[in-house]
């Protein structure tokens, strides 16, 4: 059995993308090492090379827990920034994505989740004990849900159009694996 390196994606949304203003558009550029990342998963003839497995979660509640563990106290702009990552993030996921799991699948039914996805990934679920099941020790600042921190405020959105975010969201979700 393989094992790779996961990266989460979102660390790349964070550090990897850089979107600078020129006149009036925005642009976006990868980093080397994203790039370096993106080579990995596909050919230089844009075949896939890896599986891609990702978790969708509503917008509203992944920027704005986003922005309440990472910033605290957020600007427009960083807000706008967000909104504009996860719209990247998604459009790419939704043209690449083999398998896509829904966020509150996976919080509200977590065992038939992974074993779903180890039976797709034909991982025998008896070899499942190779993968850590035992006690995680939390980082310094973990909290079970970023909504239970002071700094969570979904309403940061409510007059920005987020209307693209939504619809890649729920393209995406057409992908969901169904258990």
């Amino acid at each position: 059995m393989l094992t790779e390196n996961m990266v989460k994606p979102s660390s790349w949304v964070e550090t990897e993308i850089k979107i600078s203003k020129v006149r009036q558009l925005y642009l976006f550029k990868f980093t080397d090492k994203l790039q370096q990342r993106l080579d990995e998963l596909f050919d230089k003839n844009n075949n896939k090379q890896r599986v891609i497995i990702t978790i969708a979660r509503d917008p509203i509640d992944s920027i704005s827990s986003y922005l309440a563990i990472h910033h605290g106290v957020a600007d427009i702009f960083l807000t706008i920034q967000r909104i504009t990552d996860y719209v990247l993030m998604y459009a790419f996921l939704c043209e690449n994505a083999d398998y896509v799991i829904d966020f509150n699948d996976l919080v509200t039914y977590p065992e038939p989740v992974v074993k779903k996805i180890l039976s797709l990934l034909n991982i025998d679920k008896n070899e499942y004990s190779l993968f850590n099941r035992g006690h995680i020790s939390k980082f310094k600042n973990y909290v079970p849900s970023s909504k239970s921190l002071k700094n969570y405020d979904n309403s940061l959105l409510d007059n920005l159009d987020t209307d693209l975010c939504y619809f890649y969201y729920n393209k995406l979700l057409e992908k969901k694996i169904i258990l």
